[in-house]
């Protein structure tokens, strides 16, 4: 599964939704490939979208191993 951002989009409060769905699709063998935004500051989690996803975020909701890749910029 490829999302470009759209965790990300999603209001924090309605992540659990999502995830949900996408985790009932996928075989336990799927890769998941996110781009999302890594902000900092103050703020951070409150501003958006998108808003920011830690590694934390991801792991608590999908189902699948996390590994972060060096950020592009």
């Amino acid at each position: 599964l490829y999302d470009r951002d759209a965790f990300g989009a999603i209001d924090p409060s309605m992540r659990k939704v999502y995830s949900s769905i996408v985790n009932s699709l996928l075989k336990p063998s799927a890769l998941l490939y996110f781009e999302a935004k890594h902000r900092t500051g103050e703020n951070s989690d409150t501003l958006g979208p998108p808003f920011h996803v830690s590694k934390e975020t991801l792991e608590s909701h999908f189902n699948h191993p996390v590994q972060l890749l060096d950020p592009l910029y």
